[in-house]
């Protein structure tokens, strides 16, 4: 590649090399990423995760809100009824947070089971008439 260039079809043949440098290099550096992105892949799965705790889901729907209503009855009122302050307002957070994220990510399934146990019950009804 430090060749003496003298005409114009030396310059060409250059100017191919370096292109051809240039496609190998390039191909280097996008494995490289890829290379880069295998190897924290595991942290970045975890990072997710943990944001999971500390951020609930953008789903506002009615099931993640009767979820919500719940965990603060159950969990607040009646499982740490003697609970200091900082309990009572760290683990209710938290279980809102992971609930909301699995009830948005399931909130067809539950919908379908709710839907279920109110069709099996009509049945019941309808039997008994």
């Amino acid at each position: 590649m430090n060749s003496t260039i003298r005409t114009y079809d030396d310059l060409l043949e250059y100017q191919k090399g370096l292109q051809q440098l240039l496609y190998a290099q390039k191909e280097l550096i996008r494995y490289d990423i890829e290379e880069i992105k295998e190897q924290v892949r595991p942290v970045t799965e975890i990072a997710a995760k943990v944001t999971k705790l500390f951020v609930p889901s953008g789903d506002q729907s009615i099931l993640v809100k009767i979820t919500n209503t719940v965990i603060d009855l159950l969990v607040k009122n009646i499982v740490m009824k003697k609970s200091g302050w900082i309990t009572k307002a760290i683990i209710p957070f938290l279980l809102h947070n992971i609930s909301s994220h699995l009830v948005a990510d399931n909130k067809e399934g539950i919908f379908k089971k709710i839907v279920s146990w109110f069709s099996k019950k009509r049945k019941g009804n309808k039997e008994r008439d």
